[in-house]
Order: C-alpha cells, then sequence, then structure tokens
C-alpha cells in the first residue's frame, strides 16, 4: 500500500483491505483469502497450496472502505502463477500482468477538503458625535507561505463591520496574518495604531481542514479597532 498526496493527521492510521479472487472454480485458494494493511506498508496474503504443475490466474482488488479524504485504488490486478515440476519437487512463479514485482501495489491518494475563512474587521467611534461619516481604511497581510485573501484591504464608513472576502486553505498548518488601520488625517479623529497578529491553525478532521483562528492570542469572531 503506497499513499500519496497530503500528510495524514497524525495518530489517524487507516486500515485498508484487498482480496484475491481465483478465476476458475478449480484454482486452489488461500485462507483467508483477503489481506489487510493499516497505513502504509506490505503485508501477505495465506498461503497458496499447490498440488500440480499448471497455470493459475487470480484478480486481486482493493476494497473501497470509504474514508474521508481518500482516494481508493480501483484496479484489478491480474495475477497469473505458472507451477512447474522441477525433478519432482514442484515450484511457482508469478506475475502481474507482464511484469515480476516482489509486491502487488495498490496507491491511494490522500487529500482533505479545503476550508473557506472570512475575517471581519470592525470598526469602533467613541467620543464625540462626528459632524459627518469618515471612510477608514484596513489591510491584511499574509506572513510567510499563508494563502491571500480575495481582498487585501477593507473600507468601512462611519462604525460599522467589513471584511477582506474568503481566504481558502489548503493543507493543514499554522498560518498567520497582520492587520492595521490605515492612518488618516480626518480632523478630530485619534486613530487607531494597533497592529493585530492573527494566527489560523488548520487541521485535518476526518477529511475536512477545519480552522481556528485567534487574534493577538484570543479568540474572537471580529478583529476590533477603536477610533476616538
Amino acid at each position: 500500500k503506497v499513499i500519496t498526496g497530503m500528510a495524514r493527521p497524525a495518530g489517524d492510521k487507516k486500515t485498508f483491505t484487498f482480496t484475491l479472487v481465483r478465476a476458475t472454480g478449480n484454482d486452489p485458494m488461500p485462507s483467508p483469502a483477503t489481506v489487510t494493511i493499516t497505513d502504509e506498508g506490505t503485508a501477505k496474503i495465506a498461503p497458496i497450496t499447490f498440488t500440480k504443475p499448471g497455470e493459475y490466474t487470480y484478480t486481486m482488488k482493493e476494497t473501497n472502505n470509504g474514508h474521508a479524504g481518500y482516494t481508493y485504488d480501483g484496479s484489478t490486478h491480474t495475477i497469473k502463477v505458472t507451477v512447474t515440476d522441477d525433478n519432482g519437487q514442484l515450484k511457482a512463479t508469478w506475475k502481474d500482468g507482464t511484469e515480476s514485482p516482489s509486491h502487488v501495489t495498490f496507491t491511494n491518494d490522500f487529500s482533505a477538503k479545503p476550508a473557506d475563512l472570512v475575517f471581519p474587521v470592525k470598526k469602533i467611534l467613541t467620543g464625540g458625535t462626528p459632524p459627518a461619516a469618515q471612510t477608514f481604511t484596513f489591510t491584511l497581510v499574509p506572513v510567510g507561505n499563508a494563502p491571500v485573501p480575495v481582498n487585501d484591504t477593507a473600507t468601512i464608513n462611519g462604525a460599522g463591520t467589513a471584511n477582506f472576502g474568503k481566504v481558502t486553505f489548503t493543507e493543514a498548518g499554522v498560518f498567520g496574518y497582520t492587520v492595521k488601520e490605515t492612518q488618516g488625517t480626518a480632523a478630530g479623529y485619534t486613530y487607531d495604531n494597533s497592529t493585530k497578529t492573527i494566527r489560523v491553525s488548520v487541521t485535518n478532521v476526518a477529511g475536512n481542514l477545519t480552522p481556528v483562528w485567534t487574534v493577538n492570542g484570543a479568540q474572537v469572531t471580529e478583529i476590533t479597532f477603536t477610533n476616538n
């Protein structure tokens, strides 16, 4: 069993099942005719006892156990066994199709469903009532390999909320962003000059990427800036 694609969740190893089927009703069979492998690796099916020379044909398939996130190998391997009499001793050789490998190989691919996340930003105004609403601008900057948002800026007219559009996460990991308010020049306003640090932890939960985010170490539902 070979597994390609994304890294699997730590400690969440799945078991895969493989079945050998004979082509004719008289060919000898192993007991049991199935074998399992947990995660990647190899295993041996039970021995088959041949009592006479001849050509024997089998097929082997993987059972689709429906593990979330896995694309199963749907191939059918045709195994041909040749048994010969070598001075009174039976000897068997086998091929997978036309090849003579050491293993029958099945390859599954693992991936997780991407996750979308939206960072809401909220503007709070304190102090007196302004004579006219001002427009405030906020910039979201990805750190390192963090995926970029649909928009890297958001604007709010007066007090209220907005967002940067969705950010799509396609792999597990920890990602960072910073958010700042553009320092404007509107008369009478004291602008919020703080830097908000966002940390997004994305984990694979049963084949679904699941993000959890914090701002300056605290779990919140929105990123708040306060002007006076």
